[in-house]
């Protein structure tokens, strides 16, 4: 690695091209890649609380408040107030979010079947843990 920041810069540029393709085939559905992501959570934990799913995310709350004020707006989140702490916010998926769920995730599915379409399922499985590792090692700093 010459300057150090090849492996960030290897990182953000996969990132970038999973956003891109991922909100290109997302948008038919009128979710861009963001929201995609909030709706992923929502699928795995229906009615959670803003700030827990904030810190899933990685964004501020305040940043999340935004965007499902947005979502809210479209019609795929409903908000309702925890009645065992009035201070908490619930998130719920609508619907109309759950008809998506059976549409998008085969979506994503593709993306990544896409990503990985020359490697065998043990480069894979090593490029995943190898991930992980990172991820693990650069919170641990």
């Amino acid at each position: 690695m010459q300057d150090g920041g090849q492996l960030h810069d290897l990182a953000r540029l996969v990132f970038q091209s999973f956003q891109r393709l991922l909100e290109h085939r997302t948008m038919v559905h009128d979710v861009s890649a963001s929201q995609w992501s909030f709706l992923r959570q929502l699928w795995r934990t229906d009615g959670i609380c803003q700030r827990e799913l904030a810190n899933r995310l990685g964004i501020s709350e305040a940043t999340a408040t935004i965007a499902l004020r947005r979502l809210e707006e479209k019609g795929f989140v409903s908000r309702r107030r925890n009645a065992g702490n009035r201070r908490e916010m619930l998130v719920f998926p609508t619907r109309r979010t759950q008809a998506l769920e059976a549409v998008l995730i085969p979506l994503a599915r593709d993306v990544h079947v896409l990503a990985t379409q020359d490697f065998t399922a043990a480069e894979v499985a090593t490029l995943e843990r190898l991930l992980r590792s990172v991820i693990a090692n650069l919170a641990a700093a």
